[in-house]
């Protein structure tokens, strides 16, 4: 065999076996038309020709979660491509639309529209389970993802509807007008003025969509304005009462390594929506208002945080934010409402059942996240067994009392001791926002 063919051969293998460390057991089937009609259209016909989806498909794992990625581009190019999720149990479908220099709008919307209901139509006799559908995308696709998910119109020309959907996931997406939509529908306003008009998804924001997962980047270097609009749609949709909006702004993150976080932040949203649909909502039936206001604490441990961020050594200047912690850590309050994880549940020596509860804030450095760990006393073995069945239990709500107990570790963080009186389902989940460590993933 000559050499030639020899590098050839080797190069081949080569790309076998990269395609197989990247894609594990999974089957793709490449250039589905999603609207079967246009096979009927010329062979150069730009709906024939543009109008596809790629699918990648997991084997042997029935039933399994779809998630559905339109790419970035700003409507007027970009290239498809599978989503940044590496987690192999998911199928992933690369949708190709019609830009802009293709097709006057709405034709990309209708596009994404189109695709995603061939999803919702087909991906069961493929294996997977229909309504586990999660609709996503980056940056332009983010915005479609958004509109096709929340205006119902899209969908409704294709028999299905936003709640047909298992979740949308915007990933640093335009949630007011897309700045290429006004324009072209001549708008003539500065590219950074904010409309919400039938072409912002905002503008749809309702409490009866399906679970929403909006993931932007550090507002100093990510994409201008795009951060606060994600952030304005979140609240609108909590204030409105949706009861399932995840909110992640990353740290150090721009508007297109944001993306990398989504690799992460995506599962686990996944895992969250579908605990939260199996268990359903429970709204706690009575608030516990303990006699200091957690938030208090927080604000407090917060301040001497960014104290010791910025002195260092120099203890004394923020050993007044240390007093003040300590005097308030020494008042009895409720923990009611307090965005937490737990992280485990084990017995003591004198079989207790122990949490090991994590809160999270921003310390407001470039040093992020700061943690503050809270050992929780169940006092009630009933609901240590509901913590260990449900799977749910990072958005609960704890209620109980401080005992006054904290220490800190070689670290920096501190651990506060806490009687646990009362768990109850919480319909919010709990975000947080600045948070990109493993711990709370």
């Amino acid at each position: 065999m000559s050499r030639t063919k020899k590098r050839h051969v080797c190069l081949s293998l080569l790309y076998l076996l990269i395609s197989i460390a990247l894609h594990g057991e999974h089957r793709i089937e490449k250039d589905i038309n999603y609207r079967p009609k246009d096979l009927e259209l010329p062979a150069d016909d730009i709906r024939r020709t543009q109008c596809q989806l790629d699918l990648s498909i997991p084997e042997n794992t029935p039933d399994f979660a779809t998630i559905i990625w339109l790419h970035g581009g700003g409507l007027a190019g970009g290239k498809p491509c599978f989503s940044p999720v590496k987690d192999e149990s998911f199928a992933q479908v690369a949708v190709s639309y019609r830009v802009t220099r293709q097709a006057p709008i709405p034709a990309c919307i209708d596009d994404a529209a189109a695709a995603t209901a061939w999803v919702l139509d087909n991906i069961e006799q493929y294996g997977g389970d229909p309504k586990r559908v999660y609709v996503a995308g980056h940056s332009a696709g983010g915005y479609l993802a958004a509109l096709v998910g929340m205006d119902s119109k899209w969908l409704a020309e294709y028999g299905h509807s936003p709640n047909d959907l298992a979740g949308i996931i915007p990933v640093s997406g335009q949630v007011s007008t897309h700045f290429n939509v006004k324009k072209l529908l001549g708008d003539k306003g500065p590219k950074y003025r904010i409309v919400v008009d039938e072409y912002a998804p905002m503008h749809f924001a309702a409490a009866d969509l399906p679970p929403i997962c909006l993931i932007v980047g550090d507002p100093d270097i990510e994409f201008k304005s795009r951060v606060e609009e994600n952030e304005l749609l979140a609240i609108s949709l909590k204030n409105i009462g949706h009861p399932f909006t995840e909110y992640h702004q990353q740290p150090g993150r721009d508007h297109g390594t944001v993306q990398r976080d989504a690799d992460w932040i995506i599962p686990g949203f996944i895992e969250r929506a579908e605990a939260w649909r199996r268990e359903g909502m429970i709204q706690p039936n009575k608030k516990i208002t303990g006699e200091k206001e957690i938030a208090n604490i927080l604000d407090a441990y917060r301040r001497f945080m960014i104290r010791m961020d910025e002195m260092g050594a120099n203890r004394h200047f923020f050993d007044p934010h240390m007093s003040r912690l300590t005097d308030l850590l020494e008042q009895t309050f409720s923990i009611d409402g307090v965005p937490f994880v737990v992280q485990g549940l084990s017995t003591n020596e004198e079989g207790e059942s122990i949490l090991d509860i994590v809160v999270a804030m921003y310390s407001g450095t470039h040093y992020g996240i700061r943690t503050l760990r809270i050992q929780g006393i169940v006092q009630d073995e009933s609901i240590a067994s509901a913590i260990k069945e449900s799977a749910l239990i990072h958005s609960w709500k704890l209620y109980g009392q401080s005992s006054g107990q904290w220490v800190s570790d070689k670290d920096g963080d501190y651990s506060l001791i806490v009687n646990v009186d009362k768990i109850e389902k919480n319909a919010t989940p709990v975000s947080f926002p600045m948070w990109n460590g493993p711990e709370l993933r």
